[in-house]
């Protein structure tokens, strides 16, 4: 079996041929490149045809499922991948990726890419629902949008498969605050007809969450989308959990932090929940428990953001042990986090430097 590339795109040609170059790594199970083009002025299309692609204009709604619904529906094959035009291919196991795709259809399953999101000053990744049988799913939401089943069967399985992606897109906080300012008046409006939607409501928290000043609105929202406590699952679940935890803490409201983070323990082997949790145990001053978390973290080969399960766990690692007055561990551990420049303050005020 083999499955369709679709991509919607506008005015990024440049980005556009990025994309679609590093494709060639999926020859072997690549039936076609469906290119979805909302009105681009430069050559974009163009750029598509070079490739092999086959190209179709849409005029814009403003509706990114309806979109990526008629990409797919274009695709002459079941199986779709889902790509972005600021996203490309940075490697993937042929091996595991014919395992997933030889079952997907009749498991109903979607298969979550491994996303690393480069920004202009850090690095984070995620795992993103993206390779999927468009007979069983499509998407819905107007922005941030989501595969849900088309029928009402149970919800779907999630597999990660080893394809990584690499991701650009918006790269300073100025381009992100006004994304945010944008979508959110549209959040609003969709929340008014399904004002429970924990998803919107997460979505909603985190256009507040970009804006410094709008901390509070932004706990409300995740505090909301958590009410019903969604399943832990559902790729958004960990981030709201997270971007609420770290707001609770910067507020110093820390029972209600440990509180939230007691709400999810299905996310206890997750390298990030224990980066988070020995953030809450450091901050009420329980260094032993803070100790073993950042120790756990230290062990994991995967984690959402760049530097947890190294230098900010070493840092922290030495923050506790000098509290400890454990000096010679402390500088050891800064020593491991010399990259991070608190750690390398750290060694100077230790007259280490």
């Amino acid at each position: 079996m083999r499955f369709s590339v679709c991509i919607i795109t506008k005015d990024e040609a440049s980005k556009l041929k990025r994309c679609l170059t590093s494709l060639k790594q999926l020859a072997p199970y690549l039936a076609e490149i469906i290119v979805i083009d909302t009105g681009s002025t430069d050559d974009s299309c163009a750029v598509a045809s070079s490739y092999g692609a086959k190209v179709f204009s849409f005029e814009w709604t403003g509706d990114f499922a309806v979109a990526r619904n008629f990409a797919a529906a274009k695709a002459t094959e079941e199986l779709v991948l889902m790509l972005d035009t600021d996203e490309w291919l940075a490697g993937v196991d042929l091996t595991d990726l014919e395992k997933f795709i030889q079952t997907a259809a009749s498991t109903k399953t979607i298969g979550r890419v491994v996303r690393i999101n480069k920004n202009k000053n850090s690095q984070t990744q995620n795992m993103e629902p993206r390779l999927y049988t468009k007979s069983y799913f499509n998407y819905t939401g107007k922005i941030h949008e989501q595969l849900v089943p088309k029928d009402s069967f149970a919800s779907p399985i999630y597999q990660d498969i080893a394809v990584v992606v690499y991701h650009d897109g918006y790269q300073t906080k100025q381009q992100l605050i006004k994304k945010a300012q944008r979508n959110l008046t549209i959040l609003l409006t969709e929340l008014e007809l399904k004002p429970n939607d924990s998803y919107l409501l997460f979505q909603i928290g985190k256009c507040y969450y970009i804006q410094a000043n709008q901390h509070e609105l932004a706990i409300d929202y995740f505090i909301a989308a958590l009410k019903n406590k969604p399943v832990f699952s559902l790729g958004y679940v960990f981030n709201c959990l997270e971007c609420l935890v770290l707001l609770l803490l910067d507020e110093q409201r820390l029972d209600e932090a440990e509180d939230y983070l007691h709400l999810y323990p299905e996310f206890k082997k997750d390298g990030d929940y224990q980066y988070l949790s020995g953030l809450v145990m450091l901050e009420n001053k329980n260094y032993n428990s803070s100790e073993k978390y950042f120790k756990e973290v230290l062990k994991q080969p995967i984690i959402r953001v760049q530097g947890r399960n190294s230098f900010l766990a070493n840092y922290y690692l030495g923050f506790i042990s000098e509290q400890q007055n454990n000096i010679q561990q402390a500088i050891a551990y800064y020593t491991a986090a010399k990259q991070y420049q608190p750690a390398q303050l750290a060694l100077l005020r230790l007259n280490c430097g």
